[in-house]
């Protein structure tokens, strides 16, 4: 029996912190239940190579040479400093 109480007390509680996943940080402050964890990257996605690059919406892919023979460019990641909001 003790078992089973200690196991419904896990599940209600680890229920009632799951219903903020989806929280703004004001709806989340309103709830005592909810606790608001700031997570913000920052960087220069001149720094940024692959995919980091790429997959990064305020970077983007730039020819900064083009050779004349070949055709072909050097690629960099240009977009200056960025910002990324991972908080929950």
């Amino acid at each position: 029996m003790k078992k089973i109480i200690i196991y419904l007390s896990v599940l209600l509680i680890s229920n009632m912190y799951a219903q903020c996943n989806d929280y703004s940080q004001t709806q989340c402050s309103n709830d005592n239940n909810c606790e608001w964890i700031e997570d913000i990257e920052t960087g220069n996605c001149g720094t940024l190579v692959g995919d980091d690059c790429e997959l990064n919406p305020e970077c983007n892919w730039n020819c900064d040479f083009v050779d004349d023979y070949m055709g072909w460019c050097t690629y960099s990641c240009d977009g200056g400093p960025y910002e990324i909001d991972n908080s929950y």
